[in-house]
């Protein structure tokens, strides 16, 4: 928008190595670091010029040759109230207000992270309600899909254990509910809603999840003019990225509408996978005297 060439590109591995090697492949032009880079910077050379940091994690020390906005510098919970979409959009404004429209990337970067949890709250909300103000916003069951019954097998989050990945025992639970399988989600009555939230409820409770889990069973959604909501837009980036993929959602909105496909297919691919990866864990957890834990067939897969 600004007329300025520049080039996206991803780090894999924020290790030393990792991090630094990314850097010098491109070292000789200003460099923009988002959601890294404050506990990263140790690893550059001494002599680094031009070198913008956007971030909200936790460090120790960073040199005082880059410019390192760090949401923590500033009273702001990076855990809780901003992540790295808050402060790369807080920058996009800055830089031009007219650039206030990229505020569903925000919202859904900050639900990636869990900051949505028990509603927006700091500078996320602060944002969110001076620059979304035209946006629809619902709230509801936290599903998303096109029928009743996708919206169960491919949840992730919450994940219903035996239902999360069965397509039988979603069709099963949903007879028994009086619930058409193949009904589009937003078409239920409320009392198809209430019964089948009730029993979704019901379901966390005996998995032994904990109150703040059992919240987000209910979420708000937002609803954008780009003709995808929040949570499907947090999914799909995600999803994108865990697949190697990062580039096809930016190409996607930066005008590439060819690949629309491509990131739907993507996501269930990831849900999928995911899907059964935490099927597994299930079986494979260790309970020691103060700490359980599991092994994860692959480390992308470990958050």
């Amino acid at each position: 928008r600004s007329g300025k060439k520049f080039h996206l590109g991803f780090i894999k591995e924020l290790s030393e190595d990792g991090f630094s090697k990314r850097y010098l492949e491109e070292k000789n032009f200003p460099t923009i670091f988002v959601d890294c880079g404050s506990d990263q910077l140790k690893f550059l050379p001494e002599d680094t010029e031009n070198v913008l940091v956007l971030d909200h994690h936790f460090y120790s020390s960073a040199p005082d040759w880059a410019i390192n906005i760090n949401a923590r510098d500033y009273g702001i919970d990076g855990t809780r109230e901003a992540c790295g979409a808050t402060m790369a959009f807080i920058f996009s404004v800055f830089v031009n207000e007219d650039n206030s429209d990229l505020i569903p990337f925000m919202i859904s970067g900050a639900i990636a992270d869990k900051q949505d949890m028990g509603g927006f709250r700091g500078i996320n909300s602060k944002l969110i309600e001076t620059y979304g103000r035209g946006i629809e916003r619902r709230r509801g069951l936290n599903l998303h899909g096109d029928t009743v019954k996708d919206s169960i097998v491919f949840s992730l989050d919450p994940f219903f254990k035996d239902l999360s990945g069965s397509n039988s025992n979603v069709v099963s639970l949903l007879q028994d509910l009086k619930i058409e399988p193949e009904k589009a989600l937003n078409d239920l009555n409320e009392s198809e809603r209430k019964r089948l939230g009730l029993y979704l409820a019901y379901k966390l409770s005996s998995q032994g999840c904990q109150s703040e889990a059992m919240s987000y069973l209910e979420a708000d959604d937002y609803y954008f003019e780009n003709g995808f909501t929040s949570n499907d837009l947090s999914l799909i980036i995600d999803a994108s990225g865990k697949n190697g993929e990062n580039a096809i959602p930016v190409e996607y909105f930066l005008g590439n509408y060819t690949l629309k496909n491509t990131m739907i297919e993507n996501k269930k691919i990831y849900q999928t996978r995911l899907i059964d990866y935490v099927t597994r864990a299930y079986k494979s957890i260790e309970t020691e005297k103060n700490i359980q834990f599991f092994y994860a067939p692959g480390s992308e897969m470990a958050g």
